[in-house]
């Protein structure tokens, strides 16, 4: 049985009204673990996480683009830095996913 690598994507745009849309996109990949029998089965399981983490990143580019409607572009880049904390939570967040085990 050979091995394979597989991918599950979802990404579309939606029109969020008055000439605005977003464009969520999840993908997972799952490396060299798969043997061919299987494929189906592991298909259909990254369909449901991905669908899921979908509906979880449309949430979050929703609120995104209504904070960005309301505050306006300038002045919502201008609250982000002034928050002045996303580099330190992007560091974090990536020590994080480094200390988790393997797949």
């Amino acid at each position: 049985m050979q091995n394979l690598d597989v991918i599950v994507q979802k990404k579309f745009t939606l029109n969020t009204g008055n000439y605005s849309s977003i464009q969520p996109s999840v993908s997972i990949t799952v490396h060299n673990v798969v043997d061919t029998e299987d494929l189906p089965k592991v298909h259909k399981l990254l369909d449901i996480i991905t669908d899921a983490l979908l509906h979880k990143q449309i949430e979050s580019d929703a609120q995104t683009m209504a904070t960005v409607k309301k505050l306006g572009f300038s002045d919502y880049f201008k609250k982000v830095r002034e928050q002045g904390n996303m580099d330190e939570v992007l560091k974090k967040a990536i020590e994080k996913l480094s200390e988790l085990p393997p797949f």
